[in-house]
């Protein structure tokens, strides 16, 4: 992946993420301001970034420089 989110925030992120209408999507750790980079989602959408008080979450889309974050971050998740 390139540098600075490259190709995956690129690609218009409902295609590769499948977010449809009417999603929660929570981001953990995610870089600012990337709700910027989010284009071409549905109205419908909702967006945030803390996840334990959005509501239902259908994507979640996780950014770590780390392994180890990533199995820390999890159980925490999980239990959300």
């Amino acid at each position: 992946m390139e540098q600075g989110g490259g190709r995956l925030l690129r690609d218009p992120a409902r295609e590769k993420f499948g977010i449809k209408p009417g999603y929660g999507v929570g981001l953990v750790n995610a870089p600012d301001p990337i709700e910027n980079r989010l284009d071409g989602l549905p109205a419908s959408v909702k967006v945030s970034r803390v996840v334990a008080q959005s509501g239902a979450i259908d994507v979640l889309i996780c950014f770590f420089s780390q392994r180890l974050g990533v199995a820390a971050a999890f159980p925490s998740l999980l239990s959300q």
